[in-house]
């Protein structure tokens, strides 16, 4: 990010909210500052993450992951980037389908050694996979794959103990959806 000159750029390494205070002088000695808050999101899908998660609105809010060429058609037809209806948070994401909530967590989050991932989906579901990926996409390590119950609560305690990655991405696919959400080694 630049920080300094006629124009400042802002270049998260992350998802979340991010605050950001401007000041400017002029030559007389004038200064004026503004401050304005920045909601930054992961809309990266597909198997390698090569793609883009676009929500289709209208009555019924349609989930698409597309080529990044098609970003751009989608949004002029009224598309927005990511889910159709989420909040982020450092402690996890929500996704809503249906006005049924799903959650995708890992608490805490920065971690230094050792994590827990937790994760619930309102309706029963016969194939539930959740992968722990480095933030090249690579495929680290699979924490659950499975059937689940509605609403039941699953934990996963996550150690990484070698490596020199910062960040990474955990993917919970369902039949319903996907939900990515990056946590943060220190």
């Amino acid at each position: 990010s630049s920080t300094t000159g006629s124009t400042v750029q802002f270049a998260p390494t992350q998802a979340g909210t991010y605050t950001i205070s401007l000041e400017a002088k002029n030559q007389f000695g004038c200064i004026s500052q503004a401050t304005t808050t920045i909601q930054v999101i992961d809309a990266r899908c597909g198997n390698k993450l090569d793609k883009v998660l676009v929500c289709k609105g209208g009555d019924k809010n349609q989930e698409n992951c597309i080529s990044p060429n098609a970003v751009q058609a989608h949004l002029k037809n009224g598309g927005k980037l990511g889910a159709c209806v989420s909040s982020s948070s450092t402690l996890g994401t929500e996704s809503s389908n249906n006005g049924e909530t799903s959650s995708l967590r890992a608490y805490p989050n920065p971690f230094n050694k050792t994590t827990t991932v937790s994760f619930n989906i309102p309706k029963a579901q016969n194939e539930v996979i959740l992968d722990l990926y480095d933030f090249n996409g690579n495929k680290i390590k699979q924490l659950f794959k499975g059937s689940t119950e509605a609403n039941k609560i699953y934990n996963f305690p996550l150690e990484i103990n070698s490596g020199i990655e910062k960040f990474y991405l955990l993917r919970l696919v369902y039949q319903d959806g996907v939900q990515t959400f990056r946590i943060v080694k220190d």
